[in-house]
């Protein structure tokens, strides 16, 4: 199956699932961890095409919004990662990385949102420092003692990546050696 296959499947799929929770045959919980599946169910992350539809659609928008606090704030975490994977795509493209940092920040404003932790928060900013080829936020970002692992080491390599070319090279930098 082809990524343009299965991202037709996959937005086939959620049609249904769309239908189910504006029925009420699918609790808002339910809807989103099934989105998180579906995006983590290729590595290339190309479901984030499909899920920012969904999430973007107006009736799907306006009924989670409608929700109690707790399901707000998960439409915007799931909101928050569908963008953060659609900047990477965009970043990995020749010349789009004016896109990429328009989804990065939208990751970002949509972490705050969702009250995210601050380990992913600082992780996002970082990236959007990193997008703006902000050496000085870039390094203050890395300095947060929330990123660790291998976001840690991601960070690292961009701030030693813009460095020392002044220049941002995502597909070089975005890696945990």
């Amino acid at each position: 199956m082809t990524d343009i296959e299965s991202i037709a499947a996959s937005e086939k799929e959620q049609d249904v699932l769309k239908r189910n929770l504006l029925k009420g045959g699918l609790l808002p919980t339910e809807f989103f961890d099934k989105l998180l599946e579906l995006d983590q169910s290729t590595p290339d992350r190309h479901q984030a095409y499909a899920n920012y539809k969904i999430l973007t659609d107006e009736a799907v928008k306006s009924f989670s919004l409608a929700q109690p606090l707790e399901v707000q704030m998960k439409y915007y975490k799931i909101l928050g990662f569908t963008e953060f994977h659609l900047g990477q795509i965009k970043a990995l493209e020749e010349g789009a990385d004016n896109e990429a940092l328009s989804f990065f920040k939208a990751s970002l404003e949509h972490a705050h949102q969702a009250g995210e932790d601050e380990e992913w928060t600082a992780y996002v900013t970082a990236t959007v420092a990193y997008f703006e080829k902000n050496f000085l936020a870039l390094d203050e970002a890395s300095q947060s003692p929330e990123i660790t692992g291998n976001n840690r080491l991601i960070i690292e390599n961009m701030k030693k990546g813009l460095s020392e070319r002044g220049d941002i090279l995502y597909m070089e930098d975005y890696r945990v050696e």
